[in-house]
């Protein structure tokens, strides 16, 4: 069974801040695809190897074709003013790790939580928040921070 590359394309997951990881993986199965990962990862063509520029050029046309159309409209002021596959990746995944990683951080200290209304005893620095500690004084022995 062949599948259409436009279908493959209108079904690919889209970039909206929040699902850096998954849109990456995805987009790096359709441009391995396509045949237009590797040069993602090839050094740029010297002037000398002008036809080697030129095919390079082109693939990193389509490249970035690719990513933008995996894009949510809000997402694509990011990369609009790039010109390659290459640059725009690069600047997404700077942009979206930062975001994503913050997003984790947040996600594993709200599954840490028992309650929603639950405040949590031992901050980053594994220090003690004042309302453990005033409840570990009562006579229960203190948490040990985070080592």
């Amino acid at each position: 069974m062949s599948t259409n590359k436009e279908d493959t394309l209108s079904k690919l997951v889209k970039l909206n801040g929040l699902n850096y990881y998954e849109w990456r993986d995805d987009t790096k199965m359709i441009l391995i695809m396509k045949g237009y990962w590797r040069t993602l990862n090839a050094d740029h063509p010297t002037r000398s190897e002008e036809e080697d520029l030129d095919n390079w050029l082109e693939v990193q046309q389509q490249c970035l074709a690719v990513i933008h159309l995996s894009c949510e409209r809000d997402q694509k002021h990011l990369i609009s003013e790039y010109e390659t596959g290459i640059d725009v990746w690069d600047i997404l995944a700077e942009h979206m790790l930062l975001i994503s990683n913050v997003m984790r951080i947040k996600e594993l200290f709200g599954r840490a939580r028992k309650s929603d209304d639950q405040t949590m005893p031992v901050n980053i620095t594994g220090q003690e928040s004042s309302q453990s500690t005033e409840g570990s004084r009562s006579g229960s022995k203190r948490r040990q921070g985070c080592k």
